[in-house]
């Protein structure tokens, strides 16, 4: 399975954690939990960021806008920061 596969994978299962960075970033935002889900599962592409982490584009919030995250896939995927 690959990267993306895992990512919406995941997302489909809510198996998803957002570090305190992503949820500050979140309320920045107007985003909430099903806007990040909304993203991860609408996601087009990945791209490795270094060490464990993928950026992901592509997807859009619940509103249809667009919302790039950056995620560790661990147990849960652990969404890093979005933007």
């Amino acid at each position: 399975m690959g990267v993306l596969d895992r990512v919406k994978h995941l997302a489909g299962l809510r198996a998803i954690r957002l570090s305190g960075h992503a949820r500050k970033r979140a309320d920045e935002r107007g985003a909430n939990f099903e806007d990040v889900r909304k993203a991860l599962m609408t996601a087009t592409s990945s791209k490795p960021e270094g060490g464990d982490k993928y950026k992901i584009d592509g997807g859009h919030d619940l509103d249809g806008d667009s919302l790039s995250l950056v995620v560790a896939i661990e147990d849960k995927l652990l969404v890093v920061t979005l933007f």
